[in-house]
Order: C-alpha cells, then sequence, then structure tokens
C-alpha cells in the first residue's frame, strides 16, 4: 500500500505539468483538454484503489510513452527522467 501512494504521488506530479496550455502535437486528434480529463479519470480511479490503474501508468512511464512524448513537447524532459526513474524503481518492488 505504502508503494502505491508513492506511485500516485509520482503520477500526480506528472499531471500537475499538464496545463490547458500544453502541446499536444504527437496526437492532433486529442485535445489537451481531453487528455486532462482523461488523465483525471485515471488519477481518480487510483486514488479510488483501482490498482489495475498502475499497468496503465505504467505504460505511459515507458520510453517513447505517453508522459515522455508529453514532456518532451512541453518541455521538461528532465523533471520526467527523474520521476520515470524513481516510478521504475517504486514499480519493481511493488
Amino acid at each position: 500500500m505504502i508503494r502505491e501512494k508513492e506511485l500516485l504521488a509520482i503520477v500526480k506530479r506528472v499531471r500537475g505539468k499538464i496545463t490547458p496550455e500544453s502541446e499536444t502535437g504527437w496526437n492532433e486528434r486529442r485535445s489537451i483538454d481531453e487528455v486532462i480529463e482523461q488523465l483525471n479519470r485515471e488519477v481518480m480511479a487510483l486514488e479510488g484503489g483501482d490498482v489495475n490503474m498502475l499497468q496503465l501508468f505504467n505504460l505511459y512511464f515507458a520510453p517513447t510513452g505517453f508522459f515522455q512524448e508529453l514532456a518532451m513537447a512541453n518541455g521538461w524532459s528532465d523533471d520526467y527522467m527523474q520521476l520515470s526513474t524513481k516510478w521504475d524503481e517504486l514499480y519493481s518492488q511493488r
């Protein structure tokens, strides 16, 4: 349970970096508002105890995944790399 809370905290930090001004150039079919809405639903599901969401977020943290693409498009790649490294460490210990 402790690991899940730490993983949730990392996801929330990433979510906090995604703003209505963020670019989604890699996926022109989805607006940033749709991305934010989806992430909010997924974070709420994880907060509500749906640990299956961890698998989804693990895919988002994968190299060239959802979060890395957002980070690269919006100038926070260095922060992403630190968060992703911590995510990988914690996820492997759960």
